[in-house]
């Protein structure tokens, strides 16, 4: 979208839901296409599912 004048500079995956990302505005954004998180975000919802 372009809103803001920042981009992920760096990522790192914790135990359980958290994460922890930098931000900067010359960072060069994610490294993998933003439909991925999204399928293991479903994935897991699905392993979880009552």
């Amino acid at each position: 979208m372009g809103l803001v004048a920042l981009s992920e500079r760096s990522f790192s995956a914790t135990q359980g839901h958290e994460f922890y990302i930098a931000l900067s505005r010359d960072g060069a954004g994610p490294d993998r296409d933003r439909l991925a998180p999204m399928r293991e975000a479903e994935t897991e919802m699905a392993a979880c599912a009552l």
